[in-house]
């Protein structure tokens, strides 16, 4: 019986052992609830940013800010590239053209429109103008494209490219860039622009 009892002892003894190495550090356990805790802290405060940064938030009516910039950039420039004839036109214009379209861009279209030898208005009439939106992921910066037709008076017609990065909050431009994609020429050849 002793060597029974010797046995019992020491397989009690080992499940002690055991027992004692088998409890969990509390020191660990207590660094990973504290980084979990950290973590939810941040993603809710990232979650609440992006929320109130979003374009679909409901303090920012995305649909309407697009339709009303696309009403007001397409009106701008069919009137820079179809409808000023006359640099008393421009100037019955200019406050205007310039709030929709900032002061560079109303300069650089102006500057399409005259011819650089006579300093006289080319443009006759603006065909076809249509504005299309990007990923509005950032409101303050949305790519806005522009195609737009237009005829000279020696019956050339144009197609533009104009690319903006846009600012749907505030209704402005904040860059642009101009792109010449096809002329046609009155003898009915077509030339490809940039």
């Amino acid at each position: 019986m002793k060597k029974n009892e010797i046995l019992l002892w020491a397989v009690a003894i080992i499940c002690g052992i055991l027992a004692v190495i088998s409890i969990p550090n509390t020191t660990k356990l207590k660094s990973v609830n504290a980084q979990i805790k950290q973590t939810q802290l941040k993603k809710k405060e990232v979650a609440t940013q992006t929320a109130v940064n979003s374009p679909y938030s409901n303090e920012f009516d995305l649909k309407s800010a697009e339709q009303h910039a696309e009403a007001t950039l397409k009106n701008a420039i069919v009137k820079e590239l179809g409808d000023l004839h006359s640099k008393k036109d421009y100037q019955a214009n200019q406050k205007k053209l310039q709030a929709a379209l900032g002061q560079k861009l109303t300069k650089e279209l102006v500057r399409l429109n005259t011819d650089p030898n006579t300093n006289k208005w080319v443009i006759t009439k603006n065909d076809a103008t249509t504005v299309t939106f990007g990923n509005a992921d950032d409101i303050t910066k949305v790519p806005v494209y522009i195609t737009t037709e237009f005829e000279e008076k020696d019956g050339s017609k144009h197609d533009y490219l104009i690319k903006l990065d846009y600012d749907l909050d505030n209704l402005t431009v904040n860059d642009y860039e101009v792109h010449v994609m096809t002329t046609s020429m009155t003898n009915g050849g077509t030339t490809d622009g940039e």
